[in-house]
């Protein structure tokens, strides 16, 4: 079994852009997910909420993402901030 040493606790690069990629759908989904399930609920409580998540896999930079991402957090920097 010594020709398994050097392939146990290594990835290929297809493997580990796998894993990037999987885990970065995982924090979008549960992300997104969360956001509607509060906002559903408190909606039933009779509460309205603004809008935090926008869709931010379709923007084109970084700045866009984090605008998309984070928009009551960043309403909130610039509101305290300024």
């Amino acid at each position: 079994m010594s020709y398994l040493r050097g392939a146990i606790g290594t990835a290929g690069p297809v493997v580990a852009w796998f894993g990037i990629t999987a885990y970065m759908l995982q924090l979008y989904f549960d992300f997104s997910g969360y956001c509607d399930m509060g906002m559903g609920l408190a909606r039933m409580f009779g509460f309205s909420f603004p809008i935090n998540f926008n869709s931010p896999l379709k923007s084109r930079n970084f700045s866009e993402f984090w605008r998309r991402w984070h928009i009551t957090l960043t309403r909130f920097f610039t509101d305290t901030i300024h």
